[in-house]
């Protein structure tokens, strides 16, 4: 499958996306609004309001599964590694139908 036709959903895409919406049929799941994130970056430029991503599902303090129904071809965890737990990779799996795991081991089941 040609990467302009898969499905993607990147976690925590905050200002610098892998895949942008104008290029690719991609969404963007974090744990706060745009409009959140800004209000926690006005002091740093980069994570200001029309730096940030528009996004598509909020997951803070609920399963991803319960939010999230559609199936992605790629999940991309971007900003999200050095902060990331297995709940939060199980629910991105959960989610991916052929998954292409970018920066991490697939898991297994």
């Amino acid at each position: 499958m040609a990467i302009e036709k898969a499905l993607i959903l990147e976690i925590g895409a905050l200002n610098s996306p892998t895949y942008c919406r104008q290029t690719s049929n991609g969404s963007y799941v974090d744990y706060a609004s745009r409009v959140e994130r800004a209000k926690k970056g006005i002091s740093n430029p980069p994570y200001q309001f029309d730096g940030l991503v528009d996004v598509d599902y909020l997951v803070f303090g609920v399963p991803c599964s319960e939010v999230i129904i559609q199936k992605f071809d790629l999940v991309v965890p971007n900003h999200v590694i050095e902060h990331i737990v297995n709940s939060i990779i199980d629910a991105a799996h959960s989610c991916a139908q052929r998954a292409v795991w970018l920066g991490c081991a697939p898991l297994s089941g």
